[in-house]
Order: structure tokens, then C-alpha cells, then sequence
């Protein structure tokens, strides 16, 4: 426990947010990119990623991450796996 908090999963928080100074260049990038529609929980996902609410996932789950959530509830890196589904 740090300040009277809890420690995050994993001992980090996972923050997936472009800072001030990389913004603007991501967002230029992003015009020239495809284009996807998602519906909601797919944006839901993407906020809890940005924000860290699901650390210690600093992004969509890899092959090896699934199988090992689907088969021993454990991350590839031993973390154990328990998000909300």
C-alpha cells in the first residue's frame, strides 16, 4: 500500500495515454489511417486500457496472454489473470 492505496495488479499502473507533446503528431497520423466502426464495449475496452484499468494489460490480449487467462487464469509473464470479462 502506497499513500493509503492500494498497489495496482502487476505492482504498476498501466497508463496508455499520449502526452501533451506526442498528441498532436498522433492525431495527424491517425487522418491518414483506416478507419473502424466498434460498438460500445469495444470502446469501453479501449478507455479501461487507456486509463489503466486494467493494468498490468497495456493493450489487447497477445495469443500466449489468452491461453494462458483461458487455461491457468495466468498471463504469459505469470501475473494472475483476473479481469472482469
Amino acid at each position: 500500500m502506497h499513500n493509503g492505496l492500494i498497489a495496482p495488479h502487476g505492482g504498476a499502473l498501466t497508463i496508455n495515454m499520449a502526452g501533451e507533446s506526442e498528441r498532436a503528431a498522433l492525431q495527424e497520423r491517425a487522418r491518414s489511417l483506416p478507419q473502424l466502426v466498434v460498438g460500445s464495449r469495444q470502446l469501453a475496452d479501449l478507455e479501461m486500457l487507456a486509463t489503466g484499468a486494467y493494468s498490468p494489460l497495456a493493450g489487447f490480449s497477445t495469443q500466449a496472454d489468452y491461453l494462458g487467462s483461458v487455461n491457468d487464469m495466468h498471463l504469459a509473464n505469470g501475473l494472475s489473470q483476473d479481469l472482469p470479462a
